[in-house]
């Protein structure tokens, strides 16, 4: 009989595991939070991009507002953060909440903002 302190790792041998993993839950429960929806197919990296997104875009967000979206309740956060569409990839998700992101920082940082005028 064999014995080893090693754990096994089904993806470093090229077995994919029907389990989720840990990191795979959080970013499923991180981005539901949200309000974005998830099917379940996607793959951790694709997981991992809709989340780094959807930060992206409350950062923005945030400097645009000039407040913290953390202290707004949990619905209203998943009101701001915009939805993802039926038939939308999250690569497309990613990509279009990313231009909604770089669009907030622009007008963050246009110089009539806090002035008042046009």
């Amino acid at each position: 009989m064999m014995t080893s302190d090693r754990h096994d790792d089904p993806e470093r041998e090229g077995i994919r595991s029907d389990t989720p993993s840990y990191q795979t839950l959080v970013a499923v429960r991180t981005l539901q939070e949200h309000g974005v929806d998830v099917t379940g197919s996607e793959s951790m990296a694709e997981l991992t991009l809709m989340q780094s997104a959807v930060e992206e875009f409350r950062r923005a967000a945030e400097t645009l507002a000039g407040r913290a979206m953390s202290s707004l309740s949990d619905e209203r956060s998943r009101q701001v953060i915009p939805p993802r569409a039926a038939d939308e990839t999250p690569r497309q998700y990613a990509e279009r909440v990313s231009r909604m992101a770089d669009r907030f920082r622009s007008l963050a940082q246009s110089p009539g903002r806090d002035r008042g005028t046009r």
